[in-house]
């Protein structure tokens, strides 16, 4: 392919909104183009690359058995209905109505659609395992779409999904799709972790994500350094140490308000009782919305967070006291899943002022569950256990309780009106430095960022019950399958390689995904004017370069040539940032000295994975010959799988 009859709108520099690297050299090597927030064009080179990610996907999806399909992006509203997804989404999911008012959904990914094909093609056991996926678009409303194709409104994911018989089957087949995963980002040459993760919207009873290490990652990575533990900060946990341990027949005192002038902080109320903060408590309040009879779908349209006042009636507001220890934060994933579980709430969000006012009489900073005058929900987590000596506020300014016991003052009390008031959950976030839950080792958990590009779950039967699939079993009594669902984001992945592989002067394409692998630049006269033709041969320089062109054509190397009538510092500057791996450089002068000489032509090769300063500095002479035996070497290193 030549340039001058190619489609590359490169840039000098990027727009202020590109904030990440990767967003910035995309638009600025015309891989992506801007047509409105969230949305982009793939012009041809950005294409090419594209669809080599795509083709690793496909191809390491296809080995591990995957059978590829494509579902409509439209969803009917029913099937979301009935998976309970409709409401769940939220306002991400795109809702429309076609000319008969029927109710749809743009897809953000496709359980519903799967779980249907399945059901009604798939009746006994024998049939499965069986794993589908497909590679389509999929569509999410971001309420703040940006870095690029990494976070927009459309985008294409691979989701696959596996129907089984049973744990032992779903297990087996995740744990295959799982290696599939890694061989993918292993290609991609991606430097990632794997790590325990929150299956959110999604459900399921376990999931795992796959993280590309990177510091402009939005990700929050809890890894060990000293063995292999590693978790998304939302489902990380720590080995707790416990408050300082009291005699077994120590007896707490009764509790003691003192004056505690101005310290409304966990911190200041340390300092002042020259206390160790794990004997403290922070209380928070919290509202969960739940449905009225938990009947989710009152008002499919909306999510609880939007109804009017009317629509509201259907749902009921219960505030949520939350007691931690005063040295974790609550983790939000984790207090969700538990008032779901616990409440069957859809929503959690902390409490207006207002609302703390009327349930403690006092403002925040020194709140505690203890003598409301009504009973209210607590959530407490697992680090406040067996807590004697403690310490919390007393509801009133000013003024903390002494010699807590979290089991006389807090729990007992909750448990005398004869409902379950009190439940205890993991509700902490980890805090880095902490001591590893899986080696014990001491001060080892750290904080990475990173990008997520990939995330597996083990379904269980939350779909294929709510949607009313069954098979028939050995016995022949219908049994409900369990699924697996396995998503990679290729607009992401591709975002993900130019995010890690890039440097000052622009992309470092790994081979396996460059637009092209080698891009010839020539510097010279490729044309030759003579008044007595009408048409301008080809110069000398050209008949070389075509014939190097065709000769590593022919072996299947994909090849850009620039001849464009331009500088050559534009033509080497362009080459850096578009990022072909492979730069070889043929210039007229070089062409002719070596023809009067009588010697081999040479070229300048240079490699850009292995070029970090100044590529002038990094350009080794060697004849054509020697350029092709390098280029075929280097190709088929980097791509061996």
């Amino acid at each position: 392919m030549k340039v001058s009859k190619y489609l590359l709108p490169t840039l000098r520099t990027a727009p202020a909104e590109a904030t990440l690297k990767s967003h910035a050299l995309m638009l600025r090597a015309g891989l992506i183009q801007k047509v409105g927030a969230g949305l982009y064009n793939y012009p041809p080179l950005g294409l090419r690359a594209f669809k080599k990610v795509e083709a690793i996907i496909r191809e390491e999806m296809n080995k591990s058995g995957g059978l590829e399909t494509v579902m409509p992006i439209l969803v009917p509203k029913h099937l979301l209905v009935k998976s309970g997804r409709w409401n769940v989404f939220k306002q991400e999911l795109f809702r429309l109505n076609d000319r008969n008012n029927a109710d749809l959904a743009l897809s953000p990914t496709n359980e519903e659609n799967f779980a249907q094909l399945v059901s009604e093609t798939i009746h006994s056991y024998k049939q499965l395992p069986i794993t589908l996926y497909q590679i389509e678009t999929k569509f999410r409303d971001e309420i703040r779409p940006r870095y690029g194709v990494m976070r927009g409104k459309q985008f294409t994911m691979k989701d696959a999904y596996s129907f089984h018989k049973d744990e032992l089957s779903l297990k087996k087949t995740y744990d295959v799709l799982r290696e599939a995963y890694k061989r993918i980002f292993r290609r991609l040459n991606f430097d990632f972790v794997t790590v325990a993760a929150s299956s959110g919207a999604m459900g399921g009873s376990y999931s795992e994500e796959f993280i590309v290490k990177s510091q402009s990652g939005e990700e929050d990575i809890i890894v060990c350094k000293k063995c292999t533990y590693a978790a998304n900060i939302e489902t990380a946990t720590e080995k707790i140490h416990y408050h300082p341990k009291l005699p077994s027949n120590f007896t707490c005192p009764p509790l003691e308000m003192v004056e505690t002038p101005g310290t409304n902080t966990i911190k200041k109320v340390c300092d002042f009782l020259n206390s160790d903060i794990r004997l403290s408590i922070k209380t928070l309040l919290y509202e969960a919305i739940i449905p009225q009879n938990n009947d989710t779908h009152n008002n499919p349209q909306k999510h609880p967070s939007d109804l009017t006042n009317t629509e509201l009636e259907a749902h009921r507001t219960t505030p949520v006291i939350v007691i931690i220890r005063g040295d974790y934060e609550v983790s939000p994933t984790k207090l969700e899943t538990a008032l779901e579980q616990l409440l069957g709430c859809e929503e959690v969000c902390l409490a207006p002022a207002a609302t703390v006012q009327k349930i403690f009489n006092c403002e925040k900073g020194y709140l505690a569950p203890i003598g409301l005058k009504e009973p209210v929900h607590v959530v407490m987590d697992i680090s406040l256990r067996g807590l004697k000596e403690g310490i919390a506020g007393a509801n009133h300014k000013d003024k903390h309780y002494l010699h807590v016991d979290i089991e006389r003052d807090i729990i007992a009390p909750l448990q005398k009106s004869g409902e379950q008031y009190c439940h205890e959950a993991e509700i902490y976030q980890v805090n880095e430095k902490g001591d590893c839950p899986k080696c014990n080792a001491a001060h080892s958990l750290s904080l990475i960022k990173g990008i997520e590009v990939g995330h597996i779950f083990a379904l269980g039967n939350k779909y294929s019950k709510a949607l009313d699939l069954s098979v028939l079993d050995e016995r022949g009594k219908q049994i409900t399958p369990l699924m697996g669902c396995y998503g990679i984001g290729v607009d992401r992945c591709l975002a993900a390689v130019i995010e890690t592989h890039h440097d000052e002067h622009g992309i470092i394409f790994p081979v396996a995904i460059a637009p092209f692998s080698v891009i010839l630049i020539t510097i010279g006269k490729l044309h030759i004017h003579d008044e007595n033709t009408s048409s301008p041969a080809p110069s000398l320089l050209n008949k070389i370069t075509t014939h190097f062109y065709k000769t590593l054509t022919t072996q299947g190397i994909d090849v850009l040539w620039d001849d464009r009538e331009e500088r050559a510092g534009v033509k080497f500057k362009d080459a850096d940032l578009i990022g072909i791996p492979i730069q070889v450089v043929l210039s007229e002068k070089t062409i002719e000295a070596a023809v009067s000489t009588g010697t081999d032509p040479h070229c300048e090769l240079k490699i850009r994975e292995l070029s970090t300063q100044n590529q002038a500095k990094n350009l080794e002479k060697m004849a054509l010959s020697k350029a092709i035996t390098t280029i075929e070497t280097f190709i088929k290193e980097q791509t061996a799988i």
